[in-house]
């Protein structure tokens, strides 16, 4: 008999946990708020200020946008996937980012209207132009994003307007280039969503 009641316990926690969890891993997007974003949404971002990638040199740009469409629109047991890595990158003094590939965004939910943001198979390749001792010297690195932190999501109920990210991302492994590049680099800076106009994180 106690063994009966023991196991039944346990069955009852279980069931709470397995709730638990599927709560948690819970991600939807909704605009307006209930309403799902669905697959081949197109969801576009900019930049908020200044946007710094920081290698061996450290690259300020002005102007940086992105677009993606939702492949997958997420739900109880699911991330969202295709929200916009940083596509279009201008204003950038006198070096270049040009995006070889755009990769994928994926969107974690954190509750609470925020959620984490990693970004898979954007590939950036970039040029430095520099003087040393009076000489040019022009350095070409290429970094690309494997399952990458970019930073944390806060939805339109968090920031009473567009939804937004701070960027602080993990470290971006470098493909093997030019021996000044950095082993990996570092981009940090803000990005407004832009499209739709309010985003909430379900």
């Amino acid at each position: 008999m106690k063994y009966t009641k023991l196991l039944g316990l346990l069955a009852v926690a279980a069931a709470a946990l397995m709730a638990v969890v599927g709560t948690a891993s819970a991600t939807e997007l909704t605009s307006p708020k209930g309403t799902k974003l669905g697959v081949g949404t197109v969801v576009k971002a900019e930049n908020e200020g200044t946007i710094k990638l920081d290698g061996t040199v450290e690259i300020a740009c002005q102007r940086v946008t992105g677009s993606g469409s939702i492949t997958n629109a997420g739900g109880p047991s699911a991330t969202v996937n295709g929200l916009p890595n940083l596509v279009e990158w201008t204003q950038c003094g006198s070096d270049t980012i040009t995006v070889i590939s755009q990769g994928s965004g994926e969107l974690h939910s954190l509750g609470g209207g925020e959620g984490t943001l990693t970004s898979s198979g954007a590939e950036i390749t970039v040029v430095l132009h520099r003087t040393i001792f009076g000489f040019p010297v022009t350095t070409h690195c290429i970094y690309k994003t494997e399952n990458t932190h970019v930073g944390r999501a806060k939805d339109s109920s968090v920031t009473g307007g567009a939804a937004t990210v701070e960027i602080g991302t993990s470290p971006i492994p470098q493909v093997k280039t030019d021996a000044a590049c950095g082993e990996n680099a570092q981009l940090t800076g803000n990005v407004v969503v832009t499209s739709p106009t309010t985003v909430y994180i379900d």
